[in-house]
């Protein structure tokens, strides 16, 4: 495994791959506006001057509180640069879901940017929202106003220009020697996530929750440098912080980041990428297009030269003609989609896990695929049935390094979750059949 954190493969990739494009977007013109990773590392180093500035402490937690957009990633990266924990608020998140997720992270700074959803109703707006509780977010000591969004009027507000130029004086070293003294036990993220009942809890995971992760999924699939990414799954969400703020660094990828969830597999049309990770519902709709497209040309896929052709534009039309791995997870998937992308020629597999696992616990993939199940256990990964009944079906239950540390400031909720002798509970059930794979 790597002895390197995230911070340094992005310092890394500023030195080898200066000015190779590191994140896109789309302007207002619709153009794609490119930033190279020495642009993107200077950026990360910028707000991290900034939050030095700022006082921001070892273990420090920051708030961001958008959907994705470039200055999600560098508020994340310069986070864990200073030493302290990110905190990815859904751009979704109502007043009293920020107010708690804020709040009870102990953030001292929050970033807010914007809703792609709020359909122009202000109401909807994250900076709106943000503001209707920030008097009673009392450890928030500033809030930056991202570029784009309608400056908020409050004493703590900041704009994302002026924040960027409290670090002004601040010399590099701060921030190389505040990475230096990041230690595997020291928190990278706070990931809220909903249980059955009460308020959402945060699950600590720390930079050694994400080391073994990303080493278990590169034992699966490995990326080249420059290859390419659609970024859409919120970064609130494990599955996207996982590969959007580390993966995405590690690999040297090359990222796009969509404007609106709803314009995911557009993007993917357009950039053709080499990883994508969806959920149930975008591979539904890919496959109800695929259907009415094919219709009776579904007969002619196994033919060699006909069949070759047809499945080449298909995965054309839908943006998966680099695809060396698409991933769909967080709900049960159709198994005729997952039996039409692979006679396709798509490698779309199911996988399995929790925030509380730091995103996969188990995969399918090349070689190891059973369609119904969702895989066999990723390198590293312990898994067992708890108290199995006569079918050996019981609650799944892990034990591994990319198991949380625990659920913030609520040690009874960290013990509830887990058995006496350290497994994680998932509230699972499930059952493991004879050549290893699991099935919910």
């Amino acid at each position: 495994m790597s002895a390197m954190t995230t911070p340094e493969y992005l310092i890394s990739n500023a030195e080898k791959y200066a000015n190779e494009n590191a994140i896109s977007w789309k302007g207002a013109s619709g153009n794609w506006v490119n930033m190279t990773w020495s642009e993107f590392c200077g950026t990360a180093m910028g707000v991290s001057k900034s939050l030095l500035a700022l006082d921001f402490q070892i273990d420090d937690k920051l708030s961001i509180y958008s959907y994705n957009r470039m200055e999600w990633y560098a508020a994340y990266a310069a986070a864990n640069m200073c030493n302290g924990a990110a905190v990815g608020v859904y751009h979704t998140c109502s007043p009293e879901e920020v107010d708690w997720v804020v709040g009870n992270s102990d953030s001292k700074v929050v970033f807010v940017g914007h809703n792609p959803m709020d359909g122009g109703d202000s109401q909807k707006m994250c900076s709106n929202r943000l503001l209707s509780v920030l008097d009673d977010l009392h450890k928030v000591e500033v809030a930056v106003v991202l570029d784009g969004v309608e400056m908020i009027d409050h004493p703590k507000a900041m704009s994302w220009s002026d924040f960027m130029s409290k670090g002004a004086g601040m010399p590099d070293s701060a921030v190389t020697d505040r990475i230096a003294s990041i230690k595997p036990s020291n928190t990278a993220a706070l990931i809220y996530t909903s249980g059955t009942t009460g308020n959402p809890k945060g699950v600590v995971l720390t930079h050694d929750n994400f080391e073994f992760e990303i080493w278990s999924v590169q034992q699966v699939t490995r990326y080249n440098q420059g290859d390419g990414y659609v970024s859409w799954l919120p970064c609130a969400h494990v599955f996207g912080q996982l590969a959007d703020n580390h993966i995405w660094i590690r690999d040297a990828m090359h990222m796009r980041v969509v404007d609106n969830p709803l314009h995911s597999i557009d993007y993917c049309q357009e950039v053709q990428p080499h990883l994508f990770i969806g959920v149930p519902r975008i591979y539904e709709k890919v496959y109800s297009n695929l259907m009415a497209k094919l219709g009776s040309k579904l007969k002619l896929l196994a033919i060699p030269v006909l069949g070759g052709i047809i499945k080449k534009k298909a995965r054309a039309a839908i943006g998966f003609s680099n695809t060396k791995y698409a991933i769909t997870g967080a709900a049960p998937i159709n198994p005729d989609i997952l039996t039409l992308f692979h006679k396709l020629g798509i490698p779309l597999y199911e996988g399995y896990g929790m925030t509380e696992t730091t995103a996969g616990a188990t995969l399918n993939y090349d070689g190891n695929n059973r369609i119904g199940s969702v895989g066999k256990p990723m390198v590293g990964t312990e898994l067992r049935i708890g108290d199995a009944n006569e079918n050996g079906e019981g609650e799944i239950q892990f034990n591994g390094r990319h198991v949380m540390a625990g659920y913030y400031r609520d040690p009874e909720a960290t013990a509830e979750t887990m058995t006496m002798d350290g497994w994680l509970k998932s509230g699972d059930l499930g059952r493991i059949d004879n050549d290893g794979y699991v099935y919910i």
